[in-house]
């Protein structure tokens, strides 16, 4: 029986948060059709966990605990449907967006510790597809390997959640066509596990 992945309500509630932005590949299908999946990463561990989505809460305690055994854990969630919007500062009385783009979905989500005992850290993994763009591309090779900040918002002004709860994604939705990947232009990148 395949599983099914959860559909999230919120993404810290629309809050703008740090993230890394790790590795990004330009994806095209057999329709010619490009998107751009990147791979990020967000600290969790001596950050205000305020707005953080339930389905998160539990995992993060447990793992940033001194001494504990678990290391990595997957949370099968998905955010489709998002508004990205990227920023290269937290506050800034003019923020100077770098990106917005709509039509995203978040997925593959692992929860990752590092460190040990008071240095122990945690950071939220994670895979955002966007729909391709010539100003997305330029940016993830600007900031490829940089920190930046982003929030997510659901594009729609209105969704049904629930009767999206009840009939939940199949794992895998990204891949319903064949796509090929190749990277996006980027300086020195360096080898990343896959995240899904």
């Amino acid at each position: 029986m395949p599983k099914t992945t959860k559909i999230l309500k919120d993404f810290w509630n629309s809050h703008r948060r740090e993230v890394r932005l790790e590795k990004s590949e330009l994806l095209s299908n057999r329709a010619e059709e490009k998107r751009l999946k990147l791979h990020l990463s967000m600290p969790l561990s001596n950050i205000p966990a305020t707005h953080m989505p339930e389905d998160f809460i539990g995992p993060f305690g447990l793992m940033e605990k001194q001494g504990s055994p678990v290391n990595e854990t997957r949370v099968d969630v998905i955010l489709k449907g998002m508004t990205v919007d990227l920023f290269p500062l937290l506050e800034s009385k003019v923020p100077k967006r770098i990106i917005s783009q709509s039509g995203a979905t978040l997925q593959g989500f692992k929860l990752v510790a590092e460190g040990k005992e008071d240095k122990r850290e945690v950071h939220l993994t994670f895979l955002a597809y966007l729909p391709h763009s010539t100003a997305l591309y330029a940016a993830c090779d600007t900031y490829h390997h940089s920190t930046i900040f982003m929030e997510a918002a659901y594009s729609q002004s209105e969704m049904d959640f629930e009767s999206d709860e009840k009939g939940a994604s199949k794992e895998g939705d990204e891949d319903e066509e064949e796509e090929t990947s190749a990277p996006a232009p980027g300086r020195g990148r360096r080898r990343t596990a896959t995240l899904q």
